[in-house]
């Protein structure tokens, strides 16, 4: 058996402001491999419920990415209670396209960008690369510098422990409330339905779920959970679900 061991790369890691929204800074962490490239990219996008947490969460995992050859780009995004959906959304696809306009600068090629989500930040990661050009996420023009013939799709998706299972989470929450577990419950019922999502129906195994029962926004903090779900030309929608579970349009 042949074992090869990967390069380690030394890196670089710097601050830079990657968008601006009237005097509040956004800032990326760029986690930088040493060498000539070229160097794929992956934006980070860190937890934290949708309304905690920044581009220092998940350093570990950065840090990581970067010695093994992978430029890391950690962002800060707008956030609930400040900011509400899509604003998060509209960010992370602004900063796709910042990224492709720099990608000579990061050493690597417009190609060759990805986005990695943990947690709620998965939740967002799958809605960005799903609709790229969705109209409400795509609805920050190109600034000074970014080239606006590059869109935010992407090149590859890791999602960490994605918060995309609406059903799933739904029966977590009456465990736990049947458990006597009403601390948990609590923050679990900030995952119910919002009532003005559009109309759907989840079939997951055997069972039929009542769209009631699906959601998993909070229409106070970060909404678009119900959203990422695509039609695949076959009847049936797939995207923002866990695997097993499918769902469709009524009727």
């Amino acid at each position: 058996m042949t074992t090869t061991t990967g390069t380690r790369y030394e890196i670089d890691v710097k601050d830079v402001e990657y968008l601006r929204h009237g005097d509040k800074p956004l800032l990326a962490r760029i986690y930088q491999p040493r060498g000539a490239g070229p160097f794929p990219v992956i934006i980070d996008l860190h937890g934290g419920a949708w309304t905690k947490k920044d581009r220092t969460s998940d350093v570990a995992t950065c840090e990581g990415l970067a010695r093994a050859g992978i430029v890391a780009v950690a962002l800060d995004f707008r956030m609930p209670p400040q900011a509400k959906y899509p604003a998060s959304i509209a960010d992370v696809n602004y900063a796709v396209r910042w990224c492709k306009t720099r990608a000579t600068e990061l050493k690597s090629r417009p190609d060759m960008v990805g986005i990695l989500g943990v947690s709620s930040g998965g939740q967002q990661a799958m809605i960005s690369a799903m609709r790229p050009a969705d109209p409400r996420y795509a609805a920050l023009p190109g600034k000074a510098g970014v080239d606006a013939s590059f869109d935010a799709a992407v090149r590859c998706v890791v999602l960490c422990w994605p918060v995309i299972d609406p059903l799933g989470r739904y029966e977590y929450a009456k465990q736990k409330i049947a458990a006597g577990d009403a601390k948990q419950a609590q923050a679990d019922e900030r995952a119910r339905a919002d009532q003005d999502a559009e109309p759907y129906r989840v079939e997951h195994e055997d069972e039929v779920v009542p769209e009631d029962r699906l959601g998993l926004t909070d229409p106070d903090a970060e909404t678009g959970l119900l959203d990422g779900i695509e039609e695949f030309g076959d009847g049936h929608w797939r995207g923002g679900l866990a695997p097993g579970v499918r769902g469709r349009t009524p009727g």
